[in-house]
Formats: C-alpha cells, sequence, structure tokens
C-alpha cells in the first residue's frame, strides 16, 4: 500500500550570534534597567558587559531591539563610540 502524504517544514536558520565576555557570576536584570554593551575587550560588571563582535555599535541603531537568550529583550536609545546602551523590555 503506498500512501501519498504532504509534509510542511519549518527550518529557523539561526544567523550569527554575538557572545560576551566571561562575567564573575549571572546578571539579574531588571525591566526598566539600563544595560551598556562594549567592544572594549574583558568588561563584566552588573551593568555593562563586552561583545566578541567589533562592529556591534556600528550595526545597532537607536530604537532596535535585541533579543538576549531567547528570553530578555533590550530596546537600544544610546550610542557612545564603543558602547551602546539599552533598557530592559522584559525578562
Amino acid at each position: 500500500m503506498l500512501l501519498s502524504v504532504y509534509l510542511g517544514c519549518f527550518f529557523f536558520n539561526q544567523g550569527p550570534e554575538v557572545r560576551s565576555g566571561d562575567l564573575p557570576q549571572p546578571i539579574m536584570l531588571s525591566p526598566g534597567q539600563e544595560f551598556t554593551f562594549t567592544i572594549r575587550r574583558g568588561v563584566g560588571t552588573s551593568d555593562c558587559v563586552s561583545v566578541n563582535y567589533d562592529d556591534f555599535v556600528s550595526d545597532v541603531e537607536a530604537g532596535d531591539m535585541l533579543l538576549v537568550d531567547g528570553m530578555l529583550t533590550l530596546s537600544f536609545f544610546l550610542k557612545v563610540k564603543v558602547e551602546t546602551i539599552g533598557r530592559v523590555r522584559n525578562c
């Protein structure tokens, strides 16, 4: 017996990932909190972390949204030379 079945498949092809630097301990963020991403290496504090992508600051614009670890959303509002500052929207 031969069956004809149509099967739909959806593949999520995740793009390149930006990695953060090492942190001494987990960071707990709250909605409304400001958080900074920097291209300066070796930064890891409760309100700032380094990223491994040198063009991060030039690629991010005010109003852009960033999804972190598939759960946390930040909205960027300020760029300063080697840093971008965002506000946590949800956790």
